[in-house]
């Protein structure tokens, strides 16, 4: 096992005892474990994506529960405007959609919310001024594209559900951005949604390399399809940071074994969780918005933490 004895003795994963009553240990169920594990008694995808990156930020993140170090403005500027497209949305089921300074003023408060947790890291050239900036005119794009008005039924606007996946997993927490439910002369959709902000625009196969997160929320949600005998649909909406924003949404077409495969990732992951096998995985794309950076310097798996 790679992580440390440090490691090893932060975490205690016991059984039930009851050989005073004369019975046999009863072992944990996976809930339990999840929360000997990190407090929470499921998982979420946010979990397991963190873990395939990176085992020691996610250690770092959900078992330690360290404070960040840092909030990388570019991470900030994702969150300050899913907040904005959530309110939007939600706005939708009153029939009183947010107008953009509305947004605006909801994602001033999210980033002051986010920043006053940590410093802001910032990239060269970005400001929090040119990045309100970024901000109004990503949203001002959102507020023109059709995908920002739900055609039919909104079912779930950021809702959280805690989905049970197979009998030897944590349940599955689920907060999708989107679900709703449309009707046209071939039946009815359940169509769920995630938004992505990205620098520039997916294409299909980067929106494959990242369909398992659907998968798994599609899974989730089949028997919600099934009594509302509609067939399921799945899609990332991608809205970019460039200086003219585009929005562009990339439907992902639901496959069982896609949906088992996705599972069973999990399941390895979770595996690997329990034996607490962390390491770091440095690479550009991990480390410069990580919220950990010198947390990870200071470790090693001979060591720990000193």
């Amino acid at each position: 096992m790679i992580a440390s004895n440090n490691i090893a003795r932060t975490i205690s994963l016991p059984v039930i005892d009851n050989h005073a009553a004369g019975q046999d240990e009863i072992p944990m169920t996976p809930n339990e474990i999840a929360a000997a594990l990190t407090g929470r008694p499921y998982l979420s995808f946010s979990q397991v994506s963190t873990f395939q990156a990176c085992p020691l930020k996610w250690y770092f993140t959900y078992v330690l529960k360290a404070p960040p170090e840092s909030v990388h403005a570019g991470m900030l500027l994702g969150s300050v405007i899913h907040a904005a497209i959530q309110a939007h949305t939600e706005s939708q089921l009153v029939e009183q959609p947010v107008a953009l300074d509305g947004m605006m003023e909801i994602a001033y408060l999210t980033w002051d919310r986010e920043a006053a947790k940590a410093p802001v890291q910032y990239s060269s050239g970005d400001t929090a001024e040119s990045l309100a900036a970024t901000a109004r005119q990503m949203l001002e794009t959102w507020l023109e594209s059709p995908d920002s008005r739900v055609q039919g039924q909104i079912v779930s606007v950021e809702d959280l559900i805690y989905a049970p996946v197979a009998a030897d997993l944590p349940d599955l927490a689920i907060k999708m951005d989107r679900m709703h439910l449309e009707e046209d002369l071939t039946g009815k959709s359940l169509i769920i949604t995630d938004y992505k902000t990205a620098r520039s625009m997916w294409k299909v196969n980067t929106a494959q390399e990242h369909a398992e997160q659907l998968m798994l929320y599609g899974f989730a949600c089949t028997d919600i399809a099934e009594q509302l005998e509609a067939r399921l649909k799945l899609q990332f909406v991608i809205l970019t940071k460039a200086k003219t924003p585009k929005v562009e949404a990339i439907e992902i077409t639901p496959s069982v074994p896609r949906m088992h495969r996705s599972i069973q990732v999990v399941r390895q992951v979770f595996h690997a969780m329990q034996n607490l096998i962390v390491y770091p995985v440095p690479s550009q794309m991990n480390c410069c918005t990580c919220p950990h950076q010198r947390r990870c310097d200071r470790w090693s798996p001979e060591n720990g933490f000193e």
